[in-house]
């Protein structure tokens, strides 16, 4: 992905963390409260909501 500038290492730079773009079919009921929430993307409450389940049923420590 080009983000401007010809010279190698030149335009800009990714901030934070990588993410990847995926899309997935929802029940309505969840995609009515996602869409719901309007002080804090929805993303955030998706990697939240998957985060606390992968650590109460894998017992997988907190990553964040």
């Amino acid at each position: 992905m080009n983000h401007g500038g010809k010279r190698e290492g030149a335009g800009k730079k990714p901030t934070g963390p990588i993410k990847i773009k995926v899309a997935y079919s929802l029940a309505p009921d969840v995609v009515e409260y996602l869409r719901s929430i309007t002080h804090r993307p929805q993303a955030q409450v998706i990697e939240e909501a998957l985060r606390d389940h992968r650590e109460k049923h894998s017992g997988i420590e907190k990553i964040r």
